[in-house]
């Protein structure tokens, strides 16, 4: 998947990509936290207003502009394109869980920090010394049949580490 710098999806890279960062001046307004947002908001509506630019798509503070949230598709096929996936298993009885297309939607869903699945994945370590995390499926075994997400999530919720 090639970086989204290079690619020029969004107009404002699409500038520097054609006329580099030469004569570009960078402000930052910084605001105390006492403001609220809607004052914030009011600041940023004023500087949309009076400083007119091709490169800001949304005229409106705060607002969506052309930029929509990415579809759960599109999600789908970027964790398979670049996401490194992740087989679980319950340790004991070597039975297959689930496979997550990449660690972040795996940190995401089953709230597991992530070195801690990267520690898992490295050492070998069983997570609540019951589940292994594998970066590739054991090839004897059966992985038809893996547990839904909210099962699995819930699996994950009822154990608890043995002191």
């Amino acid at each position: 998947m090639p970086s989204i710098l290079k690619t020029g999806e969004r107009r404002v890279l699409r500038y520097f990509l054609k006329y580099g960062f030469e004569n570009v001046r960078l402000t930052m307004l910084v605001m105390d936290a006492k403001y609220t947002l809607d004052q914030v908001l009011s600041v940023e509506q004023y500087y949309i207003d009076n400083l007119p630019t091709s490169l800001n798509v949304d005229r409106v503070a705060q607002g969506s502009g052309c930029h929509t949230p990415m579809s759960e598709g599109m999600r789908l096929k970027l964790r398979i394109e670049r996401g490194k996936q992740v087989f679980i298993y319950e340790a004991s009885s070597m039975q297959f869980l689930h496979m997550f297309d990449s660690k972040q939607h795996l940190y995401t869903t089953l709230k597991i920090h992530h070195i801690t699945l990267n520690n898992c994945m490295l050492n070998g370590s069983l997570y609540r010394n019951t589940y292994l995390f594998c970066p590739e499926p054991f090839t004897n075994l059966d992985h038809t049949q893996p547990i839904s997400i909210p099962d699995l999530i819930n699996l994950f919720k009822v154990v608890q580490v043995p002191r």
